[in-house]
């Protein structure tokens, strides 16, 4: 980051860069797409979804576009909007089951305590109705 000339106002709000292009000046300026493929994946869906619970499994910049795409938050960070930090299995079974879940980690094996975690919570939230009720 320290070789760009600046960062624009995606970047700033997602606090996330992941590409950088020339703007008209020349300048190097630094932006996040991610928001993109996520935007264009929900859109993609039926409306059925619309004001329904979603959850968003990761954290960093994926994570952050997420929540600015579900969300609409003019800032983004756990205290803003209507966010629910799920921390375990007992909190996911008191809350509504998601409509949509977008995923924000790398396809590989769970490695520490709070990914094996995490990793419990959407099993909990994929499993069928059925499943969770025994």
């Amino acid at each position: 980051m320290s070789f760009l000339n600046g960062l624009d106002l995606l970047a700033v709000k997602l606090g996330a860069c992941k590409n950088v292009y020339i703007t008209a000046d020349d300048k190097l300026q630094g932006t996040d797409t991610d928001w993109r493929g996520i935007k264009g994946c929900l859109l993609a869906t039926s409306d059925k979804g619309i004001d329904k619970p979603a959850m968003i499994v990761g954290a960093g910049g994926a994570s952050r576009a997420a929540l600015a795409i579900e969300l609409e938050c003019p800032v983004i960070s756990e205290n803003s909007c209507n966010i629910v930090h799920v921390r375990d299995v007992e909190q996911a079974r008191s809350l509504a089951s998601p409509y949509y879940i977008v995923g924000t980690v790398p396809d590989s094996a769970p490695a520490t305590g709070p990914e094996r975690t995490a990793v419990k919570i959407l099993d909990h939230y994929l499993a069928s109705a059925e499943e969770r009720d025994r």
